[in-house]
Parts: structure tokens; sequence; C-alpha cells
């Protein structure tokens, strides 16, 4: 966290050098790098700062957090609620040497998933958050139920104030590493406080989906619930269908024109 923190504010010191705006930078994670753009934004002054160009603020324009955990410690009840609806997965996910999953047989369909590639979506698939190997509890230096100061600590709902930049939240109803319910949290949290967000759940699109540079192209667009606050309110509900990276697109179009 103070790593991204950190190098926000390098890119505004040596902005004119790279001929870049200071004023004009958004944060963009996935699963770990969705939780840590949602902290690097949300956590206020003087925390996880670093040491380096504190003259500079951390503060970005907006955030994309893309299925990223926001509470470990309830992640396990959440993964279990949702396991009867889990939707399934639509595309394949291949993160080339040591993925999970298999390669679908020869002659197979465009998009088909086998078996092993289902079970491991991309991610690590169904595994205990609470257990004290999972990548939740090493991050905070124990099992995720023992450690509670620990777990606020890490989770960017424990920031959420006055001050907050725009989000768009997207998750996949298809995940079975990170539940959806996490994705719900932190747009409730950030809507209660009356800041611009957006939510979107994408049917059939699993763990680690933004790998999939080509996903668009080959299996969009994808049908999303799309729950939608602006500053202030009034959140307003549909279902549209879209590609994800011109979601994305048209998100940092807008917030960084």
């Amino acid at each position: 966290m103070e790593d991204v923190r950190t190098a926000v504010r390098w890119l505004k010191a040596n902005a004119a050098t790279h001929t870049l705006d200071p004023d004009r930078i958004c944060l963009w994670g996935t699963s770990a790098g969705g939780h840590l753009a949602a902290v690097a934004a949300l956590a206020p002054h003087g925390v996880f700062e670093g040491t380096d160009n504190l003259n500079y603020t951390s503060a970005v324009r907006c955030v994309l957090d893309g299925y990223g955990p926001t509470r470990f410690d309830v992640m396990d009840a959440q993964t279990e609620d949702e396991r009867a609806k889990l939707q399934p997965a639509v595309i394949t996910i291949n993160l080339g040497r040591g993925a999970r999953g298999a390669a679908p047989p020869a002659g197979a369909p465009a998009g088909t998933e086998t078996a092993g590639a289902r079970a491991g979506a991309g991610g690590r698939g169904p595994v205990s958050h609470d257990d004290a190997a999972s990548p939740e509890s090493r991050l905070v230096g124990g099992p995720v139920q023992s450690v509670p100061d620990r777990v606020r600590a890490a989770s960017p709902m424990t920031y959420v104030g006055k001050d907050a930049p725009p989000f768009l939240i997207m998750h996949g109803l298809a995940d079975n590493s990170v539940p959806h319910g996490q994705s719900v949290m932190l747009y409730d949290a950030l809507k209660g406080a009356g800041h611009e967000v957006t939510l979107r759940l994408v049917d059939g699109l699993p763990h680690t989906f933004f790998n999939r540079t080509d996903l668009d192209d080959t299996a969009g667009p994808f049908q999303m619930q799309v729950r939608e606050h602006p500053r202030g309110g009034p959140e307003v509900q549909r279902v549209e269908k879209a590609g994800v990276f011109d979601v994305a697109r048209e998100f940092f179009r807008r917030h960084l024109k």
C-alpha cells in the first residue's frame, strides 16, 4: 500500500520529465491490485505514505477496482452464501505457463472451458480465506479471524470518509476466488458516504477476466447488473450489455479528459 501511494507521488514529482499531467492520475487494479488501488485512494494523509516526495499528495482522480477483496474476515461466509448462485464461466482465462486450468481439447468451440479450467477460473478456486496459508492471512500476518485490528486496517472500507475519488467497481458473477459480495460492500460504503461510485456485476465472467485483453472481441458484449450512484445521489439501477474494456475506457475518458 505504501508502494502504490509512493509511486503516485513519484509520478507527480517527475511529471514534467515524463510529460504527464500530475492532476490527472487514476488507479486501476484487479484482484489483489484492486484491493491495493482502493486502499491507496481512500486512506487519509499520513496512512501508508512511505517517506519519499512527501511534499506531494497521494490523491488520484479516479479508481477502477476489478474484483478486489475488501473485507477479509467475511470472505468465507460470502463464498458459502454465493455458492448456490455461482454462474458458470463463459470464457477461459489462460495465464500461460503454470496456469491452473487445462486447455480445451483440439476442435472445441472458442471459449470452451475444461473442468480443470473451471475449477481454477484464472484464480485459485474455492479456498478457505480464513486459513493461515491464504493470501489474505499472509498479508496481515496471521489467520484473518485472529487479527481483527489488522484486517480492519487492511480494508478500504475503513477509510471511506468525506473525501473519495469516483470509483468504478467491476466483478464477475462466475468468480469463485473472490465473492462478488466484497465489491457490493465497498459500493454500499461509498454510496452511503455520498460518493460517486458505479458497481457492475457481469454475467458469466470468472476471476481475472481483465487478463483476457481480447475479451470484448471474442466473447462480448456482456450482460451487466449496474448500480450507479452520482455524488449526492440518487442511485440508478439498470441492466445493460457492454464490453468490459469499453466500460473501462469510457470511465477513464470521462475522468481524464
